[in-house]
């Protein structure tokens, strides 16, 4: 009886062929997680990132605040920007990796003398990201019904 037993451990052990964990990778990439579409001459913003490493992790990285138009508005090393003149500007965030090229996101901002105001009674439209390898396609609409916000996928 013991010999069966030594054989159905090892017969269940060969049935290992050591491929049990897939290593799963995906792109590395920084997200401005906060994006604005309008800024008011003279009030800031306090954009933020998050960086995700080759197994789609958060991770800490230094990242590298710039504006495409410096007249229009300025963004410090931590991301505060600041509308200075009426424009169209794009504020980037980048983070530089060891021995590949760095990765980015960006958002077109415009600055204007008066506080634009959407309507909240339009509906706002997205496409949702995936951050895995695995395939996620889709899209969404957010849109207020009386007091309700409502999150439709479609």
């Amino acid at each position: 009886m013991r010999y069966v037993i030594y054989l159905l451990i090892l017969f269940s052990l060969s049935g290992c062929i050591g491929d049990d964990i897939i290593f799963d990778t995906v792109p590395e990439a920084v997200r401005i997680l906060n994006p604005l579409d309008s800024l008011t001459v003279g009030n800031t913003h306090q954009f933020e990132a998050r960086f995700t490493n080759n197994i789609g992790q958060a991770e800490e990285r230094n990242v590298i605040w710039s504006c495409s138009d410096e007249a229009v508005m300025s963004v410090d090393e931590n991301g505060l920007a600041t509308g200075l003149a009426e424009g169209k500007a794009t504020i980037t965030a980048e983070v530089l990796l060891d021995g590949q090229a760095p990765v980015s996101d960006a958002v077109e901002v415009v600055v204007s003398e008066e506080e634009v105001v959407g309507n909240p009674s339009e509906p706002r439209r997205g496409m949702i990201r995936t951050t895995s390898s695995y395939l996620l396609e889709g899209s969404f609409t957010l849109r207020q019904d009386g007091d309700d916000i409502v999150l439709e996928f479609g």
